[in-house]
């Protein structure tokens, strides 16, 4: 008698549209803001990293109950890290604590750096799209780390521009997850790495 096995974990690094969409603006505002291009009060910012950070945690232990452990161990961190921001950065400009040092800033957003590039090198197996979000959040998390340390307005700008980069493509492969999934279909190509934009749906369906 045929006996149906329980289907096996996925392999692939699937980023729920739950946990891109809301990186768009967290990332994109946070880094606009550091670098004072755009003014936001620290308590709209903190609300924004709030929101920012639980939805991807969020979408982190959906992914896990799906039994997707990758994309759980990419959203929950990622999630996490935002919510960490809340006490280095926008509690002391409330007046609540004092932040930490430029050194340990320096660190652990280098550190936060080296965990995008992992998964920026993993990417390579999977879209252009996928690869372009965390290339540049790695090159984003890095500048802020350098921002810390040599306070230039420089690095500033290079965490601004790969952030926006970062949450525009975020908001673009969430999006074409979405309507590729509830057109079956690809109207929103990934940039698949096996040389068919026709198999970008079965990747995001997988």
């Amino acid at each position: 008698m045929h006996q149906n096995l329980p289907s096996q974990p996925r392999t692939s690094c699937a980023l729920s549209p739950l946990g891109l969409i809301p990186l768009a603006p967290t990332i994109s505002l946070y880094t606009l803001s550091r670098a004072d291009l755009i003014h936001i009060s620290p308590s709209l910012l903190g609300l924004i990293l709030i929101l920012g950070g639980a939805t991807q945690v969020s979408a982190g232990l959906t992914a896990r109950r799906l039994g997707n452990s990758c994309g759980a161990a990419t959203l929950i961190p990622i999630g996490l890290f935002w919510l960490s921001l809340l006490g280095f950065y926008i509690f002391p400009e409330l007046g609540l604590g004092k932040g930490p040092s430029a050194v340990a800033m320096t660190s652990y957003l280098t550190m936060w750096g080296i965990f995008a590039a992992i998964f920026y090198l993993g990417s390579f197996s999977q879209s252009r799209i996928i690869q372009l979000l965390f290339g540049s959040m790695m090159v984003c998390f890095l500048s802020l780390g350098l921002a810390e340390i040599r306070d230039n307005v420089v690095f500033l700008y290079s965490a601004a521009f790969c952030g926006t980069t970062c949450g525009l493509t975020a908001l673009y492969a969430g999006l074409a997850q979405i309507l590729n999934e509830r057109l079956h279909r690809t109207v929103m190509p990934l940039g698949s790495w096996h040389g068919d934009l026709d198999d970008d749906y079965e990747q995001v369906s997988s």
